[in-house]
């Protein structure tokens, strides 16, 4: 329970301007023959959801059909008789954390970390993990060991990590990785807000959009300047 406030009305207010604009959107969907997708158009009210009892911790958007398709699946999406696109935010996590602390990434990629190049998806899992953990972690994540090599321990991977983002090594293991979401839901809030502002219709997936292929370059062009 809470009390609504100064900012509580401006999230109200800016999810129903969203909504509005999403429940305008002519939208279709390409089903398959054969297929058994079950997508209901109409589904299309998000909800903003915040965590751990705070408005600047989580604060993403569900609740729309197309969170709950497949990538794939979503190519057969229309949007105002545009072929859908879907757009996202790389690294969003990592990149936030090194703009809190002023520090240039210094890297493309911020999970290829030397000497774990082929796991890739093990070191995202365990860099992420490490944001959102209140205190110091000495277990994989359930599932994620299997990602790397037989015999790698966790305090290595953990360690390599550290040593590589020296620069953001003090912000794991106390819990920003929830604070880290809430600015990426406000930077996806702002995105939506401008691209209704040009007149294109976007459904977000928490850290990326889904827009016709007409509207992909200002699309683009308008996540890079709410991202910076």
């Amino acid at each position: 329970e809470y009390e609504d406030n100064d900012l509580t009305y401006i999230y109200r207010k800016e999810m129903k301007e969203i909504n509005q604009w999403i429940n305008e959107a002519d939208l279709n969907y390409l089903m398959l023959i054969n297929s058994n997708t079950d997508v209901d158009l109409s589904e299309r009210r998000l909800r903003r959801y915040f965590t751990r009892g705070s408005f600047e911790s989580g604060g993403r958007l569900f609740g729309g059909f197309w969170q709950e398709l497949k990538k794939e699946q979503r190519k057969n999406i229309i949007i105002d008789d545009e072929e859908a696109v879907s757009l996202d935010y790389s690294q969003m996590g990592p990149r936030i954390l090194y703009g809190l602390c002023d520090i240039n990434p210094g890297t493309k990629d911020c999970y290829r970390i030397p000497g774990y190049e082929r796991y890739r998806n093990g070191v995202k899992k365990v860099f992420n993990a490490m944001t959102f953990a209140d205190n110091q972690m000495t277990r994989f994540p359930k599932g994620v060991k299997q990602m790397f090599k037989e015999g790698t321990g966790f305090q290595e991977v953990s360690d390599t990590i550290q040593t590589f983002h020296s620069g953001i090594a003090h912000k794991f293991n106390i819990g920003i990785g929830h604070y880290l979401q809430y600015l990426e839901s406000q930077i996806l809030i702002k995105v939506l807000l401008g691209l209704k502002d040009l007149g294109i219709h976007a459904l977000p997936i928490h850290d990326a959009v889904v827009v016709g292929r007409a509207w992909v370059d200002m699309s683009r062009q308008l996540m890079e300047q709410v991202f910076l």
